[in-house]
């Protein structure tokens, strides 16, 4: 049990470190996207990106640990861990939602594709979330 409790705590610590860095990784692979024809975004582009989101997506929802046993994961996302992911997460819908609101309201005036809206929602939202969750478990670790 002593080994599953320092594994479970190394979980909690890496997922502390790592999920920040996910958030400033997903928003530098916007280099991808950014700079370019829209229309002309080939469907690789598009499958890294949608890779990408839902690797990122899964580690946040599920903590982590994918190749960790249950009762390591189990420990390592404790009470405070799933508090610290429902701030995170409703902190990165809020984000989501001033997105949207700010691509509605620049649309008169600059047009975004739907490609690209749904691209600025998606992105900032997560990056968003992972970055408060980091964050707060940070936090909660110390």
């Amino acid at each position: 049990m002593t080994a599953a409790i320092d594994r479970a705590d190394a979980l909690s610590r890496r997922r502390a470190l790592m999920m920040p860095f996910l958030a400033v990784l997903l928003l530098a692979q916007q280099s991808l996207f950014w700079n370019s024809d829209w229309r002309a975004v080939s469907i690789v582009q598009l499958a890294a990106w949608t890779v990408i989101v839902v690797v990122m997506l899964w580690a946040l929802v599920t903590g982590g640990g994918f190749l960790l046993p249950r009762d390591v994961r189990a420990l390592a996302n404790d009470e405070v861990t799933e508090a610290n992911r429902a701030i995170a997460i409703r902190r990165g819908f809020v984000a989501s939602i001033l997105t949207a609101m700010i691509v509605f309201a620049a649309s008169p005036f600059e047009p975004i594709t739907a490609q690209r809206a749904a691209h600025l929602i998606v992105s900032l939202g997560l990056a968003i979330t992972l970055l408060s969750f980091g964050l707060l478990e940070r936090k909660s670790l110390d």
